[in-house]
């Protein structure tokens, strides 16, 4: 019997050190899982790619920060700022995007890479704040004296995916005039309990301090001051439906759209998405 109950402490002490290995590293490694980036770079082809350098603005010691700048095809036509999600780059999602809203309606676009990403695959290491403070240069760039001399009454901002918990933060600092979230989450701790199985996900339940990137949607989007929209397919497989809809419901200003038979990374291959955008953007 003995010999036996130490055959069990020792099998359970080999499974738990294991598991905690195991949790361990996921834990170490959360930035490379969350922040998928493509081992391919695709330089966009459509519109003019612009890099800000590292020492450009204002003595910063920030990593180069490049976009996609589209213009519009008129002065008085507004300019989306896009935010793309955490496995895309500028030259795949967001110029099919950009060329879209161009060619059919004439719209101006600037897309934020994010470092680590794509052509900006040399400027640094993807984060929350590392991806803010590319947005902000960017949007600075865009609105400032010194750049192209945007104003904010123009800007639309637009994020998809992991996007949207960059352009409510740059909607929080100021920027935009109208928000567009496609398939948001609450926050992304949230979306890791909701998708993540328990043995993984509970020891961010209990320390969320664990979770580097909070992406925390839902405390934000209360503090906004622009109008949102929030745009979710209802048959997304990665982000639940149900995250945007009750996103939408915690602030007044904020409208909600399904697009019926929607997945993650379809939407701006239906027709609908148009619609909601331009009927949005004419209220």
């Amino acid at each position: 019997m003995v010999a036996w109950v130490d055959v069990m402490k020792v099998s359970f002490l080999g499974l738990g050190g294991g598991y905690l290995t195991l949790l361990g590293a996921v834990v170490a490694a959360q930035r490379r899982l969350i922040w998928m980036r493509p081992k391919e770079v695709a330089r966009p082809t459509y519109g003019q790619v612009r890099v800000l350098s590292s020492t450009e603005r204002r003595g910063t010691r920030a990593k180069d920060v490049a976009m996609l700048h589209v213009p519009p095809a008129r002065a008085e036509l507004p300019t989306f700022v896009h935010f793309h999600g955490n496995a895309d780059q500028i030259g795949w999602g967001p110029e099919y995007v950009a060329r879209t809203l161009n060619a059919n309606f004439g719209y101006g676009f600037l897309a934020v890479e994010y470092p680590g990403y794509g052509i900006a695959s040399e400027g640094g290491y993807p984060s929350e704040t590392s991806a803010y403070s590319a947005a902000q240069r960017a949007l600075e760039f865009l609105t400032d004296a010194e750049g192209l001399m945007i104003s904010n009454e123009s800007l639309i901002l637009i994020g998809e995916s992991i996007g949207c918990g960059i352009a409510v933060e740059m909607a929080r600092r100021g920027f935009g005039k109208k928000l567009i979230l496609i398939a948001p989450f609450l926050s992304l701790r949230s979306l890791i309990l909701k998708i993540l199985p328990i043995y993984l996900t509970w020891p961010v339940f209990i320390f969320p301090a664990l979770l580097f990137d909070k992406f925390d949607n839902a405390r934000k989007i209360k503090e906004l001051k622009i109008p949102t929209c929030i745009i979710h397919g209802d048959r997304d497989e990665i982000i639940p439906f149900s995250q945007g809809q009750e996103l939408a419901s915690m602030a007044s200003s904020v409208s909600f759209r399904a697009v019926v038979g929607g997945m993650h990374n379809d939407l701006f291959e239906k027709d609908e998405m148009y619609t909601y955008i331009n009927e949005f953007l004419e209220r």
